[in-house]
C-alpha cells in the first residue's frame, strides 16, 4: 500500500488549525534507525494497513502539537522510551531484535547491555502491543524480564510480496549449481564460515559449482574469497531492481548463523528474499522460526550449522546430485508466501487485534 504523505499531512494540519484532534496511530521512526530500510519500510505498511483496516486513522510521521491521547507506534525501544518521558502513554513497539545482546556480540561494553535492558524492559512493559518477529523472541523477554504478553502480535521478517513467477522459466535455473551469498561482511553474518563450506563443496562436488556474492564490500569480500582459495566465484554489487533478476538465475542460497540467542530468536529477511526468487535456502537451525516452518512444511531448506560444516555439506552435497523437481519447489515457495511470509493473513489478524487494544 502506498502512503499518501502529502494529503496525510494536510489533513494533520487542517485538524490543527481548527483546533480538533481525533485519537489517531501514529507511526514514529527515526532517520537513524539501524537495519534494512527497506525492510522497515515494508514492515510498516503492513501495519499501517492492518490499522486502515480496523477503521482506525492513521499517519507516518511526526508533527508538534500531537496529542496524548493518540497512539504511537515505534520500531525501537530506544525511540518509544524517548517519547513515553514526554507523556506519551499509549504506545505500540515492534521489536526487531534483541538489542542488548546484539550491542554485546558487536563488542560493546556491559554498560550499554544495561541501559539497553533497562529501556527495553520498561518499554515492554507498559505497551498496548508488541510486535515479535518470532515466538522465540517472545519468549525470550518472557524469561529475561519475567513478563507476561497478554496482547502481542507474531510476523516474521520480510521484505517481498510473492514469489517472481520470471525465476521458474529459467529452464537452467536448477541444472547448474551454482550457489549465492547476499548481503554485508559483518562476522555475525558468518560469510567465512560460508566460504569454508563452499570450499568443500567446491572440493567434493563431481560437478561444476560456482558462488556469487552481492555485497557493498567488494574488496573486503574479495580478500576473504581469496584467503579461502575459492575457485569459481563473481563478486558484485546491484541494486535491488538488479539483484532480482540476478536471483532468478540461482539454485541455493546462504543463511548460515552461529547459535546464540541473537539468531535464535531472529528471522532473516534473506530467507524471504531467495524463496520469492525460487531459491533453496542453506540455513542453520538456530534460526528457530524458520527451521520450525520448514520442518512443518516438508520443506526444500537444507541446514547447515557452523558449528558442523562437514554435516552441512554432505547434506548439500546429497540435494545437488539428485536431479530437482522445479514444480515441486516452485510449490513449495508459492505455499510459503501464502503462509509464513502471507501478507494478507498477517494484516487482517493484526487488524482484529487493533481493534480491541
Amino acid at each position: 500500500m502506498e502512503v499518501d504523505m502529502e494529503s496525510i499531512s494536510c489533513w494533520v494540519c487542517k485538524k490543527k488549525k481548527k483546533g480538533e484532534y481525533y485519537n489517531m496511530y501514529r507511526i514514529v521512526t527515526e532517520e537513524t534507525v539501524a537495519g534494512d530500510k527497506a525492510v522497515t519500510s515494508h514492515y510498516l505498511k503492513i501495519i499501517y494497513e492492518a490499522i486502515i483496516k480496523a477503521g482506525k486513522e492513521c499517519a507516518f510521521g511526526w508533527t508538534d502539537g500531537v496529542p496524548r491521547s493518540d497512539t504511537l507506534i515505534f520500531d525501537e525501544c530506544k525511540v518509544a522510551f524517548k517519547y513515553r518521558l514526554r507523556g506519551y502513554r499509549n504506545t505500540v513497539i515492534w521489536v526487531q531484535g534483541i538489542v542488548p545482546e546484539e550491542a554485546i556480540m558487536k563488542g560493546y561494553s556491559r554498560w550499554r547491555y544495561y541501559a539497553h535492558s533497562i529501556i527495553e524492559f520498561l518499554v515492554l512493559k507498559k505497551s498496548k502491543l508488541v510486535i515479535f518477529c518470532s515466538q522465540e523472541m517472545r519468549k525470550h523477554y518472557e524469561k529475561k524480564y519475567q513478563l507476561e504478553f497478554d496482547k502481542y502480535f507474531v510476523m516474521p521478517c520480510f521484505n517481498e510480496n510473492e514469489v517472481d513467477q520470471r525465476a521458474f522459466k529459467n529452464p537452467e535455473k536448477y541444472e547448474k549449481n551454482n550457489y549465492v551469498y547476499i548481503g554485508g561482511m559483518q562476522p555475525w553474518q558468518c560469510f567465512g564460515e560460508t566460504l569454508q563450506v563452499y570450499k568443500k563443496i567446491e572440493e567434493h562436488s563431481t560437478d561444476p559449482v560456482e558462488l556469487y556474492v552481492y555485497t557493498a564490500e567488494i574488496e573486503t569480500a574479495k580478500k576473504e574469497i581469496q584467503k579461502a582459495k575459492i575457485k569459481n566465484f563473481h563478486i558484485e554489487y546491484k541494486t535491488k531492481e538488479e539483484l532480482c533478476e540476478c536471483l532468478n538465475k540461482i539454485k541455493y542460497g546462504f543463511v548460515l548463523r552461529a547459535n546464540v540467542e541473537v539468531n535464535r530468536v531472529a528471522t532473516p529477511t534473506k530467507l524471504s528474499n531467495y524463496i520469492s526468487h525460487g531459491i533453496i535456502p542453506i540455513y542453520s537451525d538456530c534460526l528457530r522460526s524458520f527451521d520450525q516452518y520448514n520442518k512443518d512444511s516438508n520443506g526444500l531448506a537444507l541446514v547447515c550449522n557452523v558449528e558442523d560444516l562437514e554435516s552441512g555439506m554432505k547434506e548439500i552435497l546429497r540435494s545437488s546430485a539428485a536431479k530437482p523437481d522445479a514444480n515441486k519447489i516452485k510449490d513449495w515457495c508459492e505455499r510459503t508466501y501464502n503462509t509464513y511470509y502471507g501478507q494478507d493473513a498477517y494484516v487482517l489478524e493484526l487488524e482484529k487485534l487493533i481493534r480491541i487494544i
